[in-house]
Formats: structure tokens, sequence, C-alpha cells
């Protein structure tokens, strides 16, 4: 396609397409400061080097804080026209330099397959580890069930053993789940029952301030005192008391 083209990896601006689709679109010649180009360039991310002469780069790429005339374009209701000296593409740009993608593609296929690889030998260790031996089994158990047992396990692929074990750990998992909420019912029950208490509690001693004061108005301080030491062992009865303290 004939026109302008921007010059960043991954952006498709064109002036030809976006004179006839209608979109307002400006191409920048890059920066003659040796610092800011470098910077243009690199954020560009082309996979080959290019030469930024005959290059541009469309507005898209630009904040509105990088215009010079951006009063003025607000005031006049158009599209600002240039560029600061200082000014770095930011918006719309690639993450990744172009060149890189494909490696970085390679390495996470070729990655992944090394992960299959090491699980699959750490299962066929643990299998050889854990594969029972004939000494170890009973001796009531038939010769032939430690060879046909092996013959299992073998026939077996890694994946479904761990399969076996995600299926068990899953189990184990539901196991844990239902503990954890009995063990949350429960302590529920326990805090209500610990509430409960704490109200009897608070009744009973309104009960005995009560009964404190009541007989406060008939006894004095020492003579009440009196009472409660000889009422801590087994006492005669509390209307023996009573008569006996009364003036």
């Amino acid at each position: 396609m004939t026109g302008t083209t921007c010059t960043v990896a991954t952006c498709k601006s064109n002036s030809e397409r976006a004179k006839k689709e209608g979109e307002l679109i400006r191409f920048f010649t890059f920066p003659k400061k040796p610092e800011v180009l470098k910077q243009w360039i690199r954020l560009c991310r082309r996979k080959s080097p290019f030469d930024p002469k005959n290059k541009r780069v469309c507005s898209k790429h630009f904040d509105l804080d990088q215009y010079e005339d951006m009063i003025e374009a607000r005031l006049t209701n158009k599209m600002p026209k240039r560029l600061k000296e200082t000014a770095i593409p930011s918006l719309n740009l690639p993450s990744v330099p172009q060149r890189n993608i494909s490696k970085q593609r390679n390495i996470t296929k070729r990655n992944r397959r090394m992960k299959l690889k090491k699980e699959k030998r750490i299962v066929e260790r643990s299998l050889i580890d854990e594969a029972p031996k004939q000494h170890n089994l009973p001796q009531n158990m038939p010769a032939c069930s430690s060879n046909s047992l092996l013959q299992d396990i073998s026939n077996q692929s890694p994946y479904e053993i761990l399969f076996q074990k995600y299926t068990a750990l899953q189990e184990q998992c539901e196991k844990l789940k239902n503990q954890a909420q009995q063990d949350k019912t429960e302590i529920k029950n326990l805090i209500a029952t610990n509430k409960e208490l704490q109200l009897r509690a608070d009744h009973s001693q309104k009960t005995l301030d009560a009964k404190l004061k009541y007989f406060l108005n008939f006894f004095t301080p020492n003579q009440v005192e009196v009472f409660i030491e000889e009422e801590k062992p087994k006492p005669d009865g509390p209307a023996k008391k009573i008569l006996r303290h009364l003036p």
C-alpha cells in the first residue's frame, strides 16, 4: 500500500488509508537529538536495523502532554501539530521486540517439552522406588502376585499415576473441608454456650449484690464479712446465723 506508514513494529497506520477512512493521524519525523533518537529507535521494536531519516512515527504513540502546541490546539479545537524536542513515544507500543517473539515461542515450547520429560522421569523413578520387593511381601502371598503387581504398575502411564494421586489428594481435600466445617460448627456452639454461661454469671452476680445490699440495711459491713467467713465451711443454716447477729 502506498502512502506514509508508521515505523513502530506492531502499528499498521497508513496515511492513504487514514485519509480514505477519515481518520485524523499525523506522522512525525525522527528527532535530531542523539539521545532522543536512540529512544525512538529502541521503542519502535523493529526486528532489523533501519535508517530513521526516511521513517515516520504516527500520532497514535504520543501522549497529549508531548505536544508543544497543545494549548493552542485545544483553543482552536484542532489536532496538535508540533512535538516537543524531548517527546518520547509512550502509547500503543510493542512490549517485546519482533525478532524475539519467535525465539520466545520456541523457548516456551522447548521448556514445556523438557518439563514433561522431567515429570515423566520423576514418576518413573518413584515407581521404581515404590515397587514392592519379594522379601517385603507376606509369606502367605502367592509368589506370582509380586510380578503381577509390578506388571500392573508398569502398564500404567505416568499420567495415569499422577491422575490417581490427584484423585487421592482431592478426596483428602474434601475430608479436610468437611472436618473444617464440623470444627467451625463446634466453635459456634462453644461460643453460644460461653455467652449463655456469661449471662448466668452476670445474673448470679447481680443477685448476690442485691442480697448484700439488703443485708447491709440490718448489719454493719464487718458483721457481713464475719457472716461470710463463717458460711464458708459447712454452715449450721443461714436462718440461725442471721438471728445470731441481729442487734
